[in-house]
């Protein structure tokens, strides 16, 4: 019996692939048509009622949903599998899911976006590690490479950069190497085994919420005007369970007054770029976001270029 959780509707795929996805099982499987926008409260009743042993679900989702279930001072022994996807998996995370489902194998079911596609399985057979983030590339049908910091592509098994994917399948609208927004490693080229590390500089998720940089660029150059800031950078850590942002902008205001009134503004311009990211800490899914003013030497760089990092992701990566 198969829940699944994902959101449908609103463009987006998730919902859509997955109940497709177990469709074509060779084995078959029922199906829960759950969904992603219904109440934590009905999403358990369905669970409990149908005796669920698999959930499909983003990380956030199975967060709340186990976090509902052990205030309530119980546990679901009898799902054995949780299959995430969509957003990263940390540390901090997987003892609140071992604890309301402590039976359960906690993996990734795919990795890919409605740009590029399905880009990574989990890896087959023996080539399988314990390692959530670890995907096998969906050969054929697509090509991954890896561009590191210098912008050449790499195949050095454990070098970071970014990943880009080659779509082999799509003609109408061709999908050549596209940037996926995150950043990897190649774990062994020759299988196709490769780990995703954390979100690319040009974008940033937290939860299942996605900014990009170029839009935090123009919410401090709409809220700055003609100000002389420096440069900006955005710094990405986990606090409380939740996923923290930190915008540090090159700036000095010239009175406590102006660096408050600043700092509002920003927040209050980022909800109105990005609405979501407001709602999402509302329902108390991600923190606020915090705004700091530095002196461009207090900026975090890149030890190899001495350029300013634009985005720094200081959580952990591994599970």
């Amino acid at each position: 019996m198969v829940a699944n959780l994902f959101y449908a509707g609103d463009l987006y795929g998730s919902f859509l692939l997955h109940i497709l996805s177990v469709y074509h099982l060779p084995g078959g499987a029922i199906q829960l048509p759950v969904a992603g926008h219904v109440t934590l409260e009905s999403m358990e009743r369905q669970i409990v009622e149908f005796e669920a042993t698999v959930i499909l679900a983003t990380v956030t989702t199975m967060s709340q949903l186990s976090e509902r279930i052990l205030n309530a001072g119980k546990t679901h022994p009898y799902v054995r599998l949780l299959l995430f996807s969509g957003e990263a998996f940390y540390d901090d995370q997987a003892g609140l899911l071992k604890a309301a489902f402590p039976n359960a194998a906690i993996k990734s079911v795919v990795y890919g976006s409605m740009d590029c596609g399905i880009i990574g399985l989990p890896p087959r057979g023996e080539h399988y590690t314990h390692d959530p983030r670890v995907h096998q590339v969906n050969s054929p049908n697509i090509l991954v490479e890896i561009v590191n910091d210098d912008g050449e592509v790499t195949s050095t098994p454990g070098e970071a950069g970014s990943l880009v994917v080659t779509n082999m399948e799509r003609r109408l609208m061709p999908i050549i190497r596209y940037p996926s927004g995150d950043r990897a490693a190649w774990v062994d080229r020759s299988l196709g085994l490769f780990r995703v590390l954390d979100r690319d500089r040009m974008a940033i998720r937290l939860g299942p919420v996605s900014i990009d940089f170029v839009d935090l660029r123009r919410i401090v150059s709409s809220v700055l005007g003609d100000r002389p800031v420096g440069k900006l950078q955005a710094v990405i850590t986990r606090d409380d369970r939740k996923d923290s942002m930190t915008l540090n902008v090159a700036y000095t205001p010239a009175t406590d007054e102006e660096s408050s009134n600043l700092q509002l503004e920003l927040r209050k311009e980022l909800s109105v770029v990005r609405p979501m990211f407001q709602e999402h800490v509302e329902k108390d899914l991600i923190n606020p976001l915090q705004v700091k003013f530095l002196r461009m030497h207090d900026l975090a760089v890149n030890p190899r270029s001495g350029k300013i990092a634009e985005v720094l992701d200081l959580r952990s990566t591994t599970l």
